[in-house]
């Protein structure tokens, strides 16, 4: 199913044009659950009307677009978040949903558990559950419509459906009421390429490198893929744009002509310059988004205010936020004030000792000050000692404390100037904040540019360095590679050339491997490898859930390549499951995707069609 048919606005307009009003409980109750964390996006869609039950799992974005573009679509009657989801992200929920008048519902972080949506999945009345007995079973069937391995996108399924269970109960005044879900699926945002996590490990547009030591917790970093080969960014704002552009491509033709046009003018001769002088000032650009996240949050540390500022040397020495000189006169005097404090106060202890009895002459006097307590008089704590004019107000082990008539003086007249420069300085940075936090629409729009920037400079430098040549779009689904070269495969090689003259379905990448099908129309790209089979399950169970998903989504404009199928099940599950999917491919006629197959019988290659 396409995205255009998951949106919910079509089915709402109204026939012939004409206005129909009607009832609230005439309206498709669409309730929608969301989920973000670690950059991802994890969604559950229920449609009554339907029974269907949607996951979608996605890359997002601080500015969460995604999640703008997923409300849009369905418009929600109702929606669930997590208790400790960010506040931006409620924000955006909270601003899309009002214009439809969406009920905001907030559930508890536990509800969000893998595990309670795995179990909350496979307890449901599913048409595949059909003939299933065992939750063994129902797992290996759900498998087939539902990508278990999406974590945020199964928690959101959970969540959800505990959710349905404890509202709907109550209004149906029964406890034993579940939710009526009799279909289950995989969906997509239709201006975005979907490309599962199995395909990114794949084709290697990922690669995690594990810390080599046992004994260190080290983290995980990028090793030889196609994101890393990519990465010429020179800000953190780029490098995670770009992250977001490789695995959450764009399908809009549009935007790609746009940086395609961006590209040949930094590659063109004349601009080379330009380009390796932007991008040694993109060196500087820090994250901003996240310290404005920081700020509207009254939690920005020193190091938020650093990356905004380069005058902060004496907030380096401090350790805290310090306002420069020059920035407010009564504050400057201040400071002029505390830094000329430590030899006012020796000279007012020196007026102390002039003072005392001759009897007292040789006692050590210093004048110190406590917050809350003020000035005070400090003398070594030696028995039975009272100093005339003076009240004790405290003492030590080592001394006593003295409030004298000069000491109040110097609490009336001087007061606590740190203490008054401290509120001095957080009411100028507070006013700092303030506006700067005016500006914030302007500040993230211009982060946005900069990062587009970073990375269309990377793209265009690693196209000089390694001579790539920019492809041309067209509208027919077929797409003509001549002399290609694999980028991962020449770092490996002497610069080999893959020879390939092939008219395939247009789509990001060409290969064959265990199981691929790709698609423009719906904008998916799929993948598994047989190096990747897990050893407590049969094998036949790991291939029959994905060339059923391969099966469902491909559609005319799709490749599908099924290579070395049937290896590792016996001969007569293998033709079966073999007839069976050429049948179904045979009798979509027109609608069949091309199709390539590769059958292995007791380790020979039996067919290819």
């Amino acid at each position: 199913m396409s995205a255009e048919e998951d949106s919910r606005g079509e089915d709402r307009e109204e026939q012939g044009g004409e206005a129909v009003q009607e009832d609230a409980q005439d309206i498709d109750q669409v309730h929608m659950c969301l989920y973000f964390a670690s950059s991802v996006l994890g969604a559950a869609v229920f449609d009554e009307a339907r029974g269907e039950l949607s996951l979608l799992q996605t890359l997002e974005s601080d500015e969460f677009e995604s999640t703008t573009m997923l409300l849009e679509q369905w418009r929600p009657t109702s929606v669930v978040i997590c208790s400790k989801t960010s506040s931006r992200l409620e924000d955006v929920v909270k601003s899309s949903c009002s214009e439809w008048s969406s009920a905001i519902q907030i559930a508890p972080q536990r509800d969000f558990k893998y595990e309670y949506g795995k179990s909350r999945l496979i307890a449901l009345s599913l048409g595949v559950y059909k003939f299933c007995v065992i939750d063994s079973d129902r797992e290996s069937c759900l498998r087939s419509v539902v990508d278990l391995e999406a974590v945020q996108a199964v928690c959101c399924a959970g969540a959800l459906l505990i959710h349905l269970h404890n509202h709907k109960a109550e209004d149906e005044l029964c406890a034993n009421w579940t939710a009526p879900v009799y279909s289950a699926r995989m969906m997509h945002l239709k201006d975005y390429l979907h490309v599962d996590k199995e395909t990114l490990h794949s084709l290697q547009i990922l690669c995690n490198d594990i810390h080599p030591s046992t004994l260190v917790n080290g983290k995980a970093k990028e090793g030889l893929s196609l994101l890393n080969l990519m990465d010429n960014t020179r800000s953190i704002l780029g490098k995670k744009l770009l992250r977001m552009w490789i695995l959450r491509p764009i399908l809009k033709e549009q935007e790609i002509t746009d940086r395609q046009i961006s590209l040949r003018f930094f590659i063109g001769q004349e601009n080379q310059e330009l380009l390796l002088a932007l991008q040694d000032q993109l060196r500087f650009v820090k994250d901003v988004p996240r310290v404005l996240a920081r700020m509207r949050n009254s939690s920005a540390s020193l190091s938020d205010w650093i990356n905004l500022t380069t005058s902060v040397k004496k907030s380096k020495v401090r350790k805290r936020i310090s306002v420069a000189k020059g920035v407010d006169e009564e504050l400057d005097q201040d400071k002029r004030n505390y830094d000329s404090l430590g030899q006012f106060l020796e000279d007012v202890a020196q007026q102390e000792v002039d003072d005392l009895p001759d009897s007292m002459e040789g006692l050590r006097i210093s004048v110190v000050f406590f917050p809350q307590l003020g000035y005070l008089v400090a003398s070594p704590n030696v028995a039975n000692v009272a100093i005339p004019g003076m009240e004790m107000h405290f003492q030590t082990e080592e001394y006593v404390y003295w409030k004298s008539g000069r000491m109040r003086e110097l609490d009336e007249n001087v007061g606590d100037i740190w203490g008054k420069i401290c509120d001095r300085e957080f009411a100028i940075i507070n006013r700092v904040r303030e506006k700067l936090l005016e500006f914030d629409d302007q500040l993230i729009d211009t982060c946005k540019v900069t990062a587009a920037l970073d990375c269309i400079l990377g793209f265009a430098m690693i196209a000089i360095e390694r001579n790539y040549c920019e492809p041309r779009i067209v509208q027919e689904p077929v797409i003509y590679i001549e002399d290609g070269r694999h980028p991962l495969c020449e770092l490996c090689t002497d610069r080999t050339k893959l020879q390939w003259k092939k008219y395939i379905s247009q789509a990001s990448g060409f290969g064959v491997f265990h199981g691929t099908y790709w698609q423009l129309g719906a904008g998916k790209v799929m993948s598994e490898f047989s190096l990747e089979y897990k050893l407590e399950r049969p094998v036949l169970l790991q291939d029959l859930p994905s060339l059923s998903i391969y099966l469902k989504c491909s559609t005319s404009r799709s490749l599908l390549l099924i290579d070395e199928f049937g290896k590792g099940t016996n001969a007569t599950d293998g033709i079966a499951i073999l007839a069976a999917s050429i049948k179904e491919l045979d009798n979509r006629k027109e609608l069949c995707p091309r199709t390539v197959i590769k059958y292995i019988e007791g380790g020979k290659t039996i067919a290819t069609a």
